[in-house]
């Protein structure tokens, strides 16, 4: 049969038959579509939160923020030591030149110095905070731009752009030494270079030369 322009078409008899059947199952489809649509966001809003409760407590760790303080400050008083002591045995003054020579590679200077030993645990803990950030970069859980407030100034600081008697050199040469690959990529991302120099060593060479004279 003809069908005239303007006519509506029927429904095909199999759609008509089973129709009662194809519309459950359509919705069925289509409610396990938007189920997954909906755990995808779900998951990916979870990874994302974590992530930015982690930056959010960076500096809560003792360790990181005494060597945030540090790296500010040529010398001031720091809560070194275990928080459950006096509070004139918990903070000790800590200078630039200390911090320098505490990040002497440890397969070429072990510690034994309680003070030096507190002040390189400190750094340590900085530098896996800053590993475990590039992490979730490198995961895609964090972008550059959720992190950059926070690592940015701390690459720029450690740029050797400030004469801070040697501190920043030696943190470079314990980076490479140390294989912390995290924080050389992460510093790498807001264009810091932390690959040691030759000028560096044979500037190290020197300072050790001078404390053994």
């Amino acid at each position: 049969m003809l069908i005239t322009i303007g006519e509506a078409a029927a429904p095909a008899p199999w759609l008509v038959a089973n129709l009662a059947t194809l519309l459950p199952a359509a919705i069925t489809v289509g409610g396990g579509v938007f189920a997954l649509w909906q755990w995808r966001i779900d998951q990916n809003w979870k990874r994302i939160t974590t992530a930015l409760e982690r930056i959010r407590s960076f500096d809560e760790t003792p360790g990181t923020r005494n060597a945030m303080m540090i790296l500010k400050s040529p010398t001031r008083p720091i809560p070194l030591y275990d928080p459950r002591e006096p509070p004139d045995k918990l903070y000790a003054p800590v200078t630039w030149d200390e911090a320098k020579w505490a990040l002497l590679p440890t397969a070429s200077d072990p510690l034994t110095d309680r003070k030096h030993n507190a002040i390189r645990d400190s750094f340590e803990d900085f530098m896996n905070r800053m590993t475990q950030i590039e992490m979730y970069l490198a995961a895609g859980r964090l972008t550059e731009k959720q992190v950059c407030l926070l690592v940015e100034p701390w690459a720029k600081r450690l740029d050797g752009r400030i004469d801070d008697g040697g501190l920043t050199r030696n943190f470079r040469l314990y980076v490479a030494a140390e294989h912390k690959t995290g924080v050389v990529r992460l510093f790498g991302r807001f264009g810091v270079d932390l690959t040691p120099t030759d000028a560096d060593r044979a500037a190290l060479a020197a300072d050790l030369a001078g404390r053994e004279a």
